[in-house]
């Protein structure tokens, strides 16, 4: 903007300068362009050359040298006071810019007083509307630099916003690495403590028989007894360590989208169908939690809301993501603007993984969660 005011400001001063030579009659011609290039000089000082603090001072002798020139020449020379005014808004330092306006106003319309009417009515709508069109111009631009700022600062909040939900990742993904390891830990000291010492134990007696057999055959019998309720007692201790490390039958099947098709398929007026595509994997607990709320709160909107008969899910797996697909020939509801607290807790469930909630409004109607995961090996 600032490159094109400048374009703006020289044409307005050359041109009035150049035309004025053809309009009125100039006597010497040596001394019109040295004066020509004098106001280009005292242009290029404002602008370029000189220090800030003499700016005002400056613009003063700049319109006062303008009003000399068209008091001497006259022709449209009074175009250059629209010039000068461009120059008033280039510089974003400068203060009292409208009294500056007035002054230079009322300094034209002193100079071109002997002018006929006409010509003081176009100068004054000239240098009134070049004003104008400057103040809007600038309110303009400080309207556009602050939309700027603020989407700056929305782009801003975005990227933390992101980082943060990768951080919320992260750490999720350490806490459950970390009970994961946990949880192994106790129960390698759980077998090397208990089932390991009883195991050494056992050798250790089964040794001995090797050695009294066949002396004291009766002794060498009881140890034999005692080995086999001591292997007994390890085969217990082992069977409730590995009933430790697999949860427990109701644990595993709450979120088990198999057992909600499966109490869903009992009630006689809906048809319910369970699909799984791609190649299954290991999944975090927290995702499997999300896909299992979701499905259970589509079905429950499809069902109360939509009337639905008929409900279809279809978990597919791929590399990278997971795909949960809830469809229902249900009522198609309208677009949804307003979402409740099952559709926001939907939301927030999977956003809170990286993940999208998305809504087909097709026959039928489909509920889909898009969560990216990293495979739990």
């Amino acid at each position: 903007m600032k490159l094109s005011l400048s374009t703006i400001r020289y044409i307005l001063m050359l041109l009035p300068i150049i035309f004025t030579i053809y309009l009125t009659k100039v006597v010497s011609y040596d001394k019109y362009i040295f004066y020509t290039l004098a106001l280009i000089i005292l242009v290029r000082l404002r602008g370029k050359w000189l220090p800030i603090r003499y700016q005002s001072a400056l613009f003063l002798v700049e319109i006062c040298y303008i009003a000399w020139l068209f008091m001497h020449y006259n022709g449209i020379i009074f175009v250059v006071f629209c010039s000068s005014l461009i120059s008033l808004f280039q510089l974003q330092y400068l203060r009292s810019r409208n009294l500056w306006i007035v002054f230079t106003a009322i300094l034209m319309n002193y100079t071109a007083a002997t002018e006929s009417l006409t010509v003081l009515l176009f100068a004054n709508i000239l240098f009134f509307a070049t004003a104008f069109f400057l103040i809007y111009a600038q309110h303009m631009s400080v309207g556009r630099e602050e939309l700027q700022s603020l989407y700056d600062e929305l782009k801003r909040k975005h990227y933390e916003l992101d980082e943060a939900r990768e951080r919320l990742l992260d750490y999720a993904k350490i806490v459950e690495s970390s009970a994961q390891i946990e949880e192994r830990n106790r129960i390698s000291h759980d077998i090397h403590d208990d089932l390991g010492h009883k195991l050494i134990r056992l050798k250790m007696m089964m040794e001995a028989i090797i050695q009294i057999l066949p002396q004291q055959q009766e002794k060498g019998m009881q140890m034999i007894h005692q080995v086999r309720d001591q292997l007994t007692e390890s085969m217990e201790t082992l069977r409730l360590t590995l009933r430790r490390m697999k949860p427990d039958e109701t644990v595993s099947h709450s979120f088990s989208i198999d057992k909600l098709v499966e109490d869903l398929s009992q009630d006689n007026h809906i048809q319910a169908s369970y699909e799984i595509s791609g190649i299954p994997y290991p999944l975090y607990p927290s995702c499997e939690i999300v896909i299992y709320r979701n499905a259970q709160e589509a079905i429950t909107n499809a069902i109360r809301h939509g009337k639905a008969t008929e409900i279809s899910i279809r978990l597919h797996y791929e590399p990278k993501q997971i795909t949960l697909q809830v469809s229902n020939n249900g009522l198609i509801p309208a677009k949804i603007t307003q979402k409740g607290i099952g559709l926001s807790g939907m939301e927030e469930r999977t956003y809170v993984l990286g993940g999208k909630l998305r809504f087909e409004y097709s026959v039928p109607f489909t509920v889909s969660t898009i969560i990216p995961v990293m495979q739990n090996n």
